[in-house]
């Protein structure tokens, strides 16, 4: 798909559009940029994305910390506009993939609205789509959230470790109770259920 910015976009707006369950993309802003798309071609990506997230559309974007830094007056990446993403050191291509059945994947391999090939064969949208899990599953979010509290990061390690509770207790110097109260604390600000999620999440947070 090839042409005008505005055409090439008007045909990525109809496409996710219709999306009914989700929508995949790997995107770097700096490329955006570096390719000194207008305004309004600017405006379109978060447009589409946003209005989709709204009407119940998974958005997952994979983008670099390069990327997201450069987005931060742009808005492309819309993980605080109902969509989530993930950090990662670099993306491979530029890519949106509409309910894994369509693939527009950018000819120069950075700005979709210079040109994108769009693919329909099941096999290779399929294999797009495993690319895309694979960058998911090894990056990092976007916004880890605030530093936990210091009466809380005492507790980190001990989970992490599996820690019997009585040790823990002592070592930090808190009461069974102050101790569970806290933990309790920690498993709901980590958003999680089990102590062991507890570790492995202030793991990935960078905590530990």
């Amino acid at each position: 798909m090839t042409g005008a910015r505005t055409r090439t976009w008007s045909v990525l707006r109809s496409l996710r559009a219709n999306a009914a369950r989700e929508i995949l993309s790997c995107d770097d802003t700096t490329n955006l940029i570096r390719a000194d798309a207008p305004d309004r071609i600017r405006e379109l990506g978060p447009q589409t994305l946003t209005a989709a997230a709204e009407r119940g559309v998974a958005i997952r974007q994979v983008t670099t910390r390069a990327g997201l830094a450069a987005d931060r007056d742009l808005g492309a990446i819309v993980h605080r506009a109902g969509g989530q993403a993930r950090v990662v050191e670099t993306i491979p291509f530029t890519i949106s993939i509409i309910d894994q059945q369509v693939a527009c994947l950018a000819t120069d391999h950075s700005v979709l609205a210079d040109g994108f090939h769009l693919v329909r064969d099941p096999v290779l949208v399929a294999a797009l789509v495993a690319v895309h899990r694979q960058l998911w599953g090894t990056g990092e979010e976007a916004d880890p959230g605030p530093e936990l509290p210091g009466r809380l990061a005492t507790l980190v390690p001990a989970l992490a470790s599996g820690e019997p509770d009585d040790v823990a207790c002592r070592r930090i110097g808190l009461s069974p109770r102050t101790y569970s109260r806290r933990v309790a604390e920690l498993l709901a600000v980590l958003g999680v259920q089990t102590r062991f999620q507890a570790g492995i999440e202030a793991t990935r947070r960078g905590w530990i």
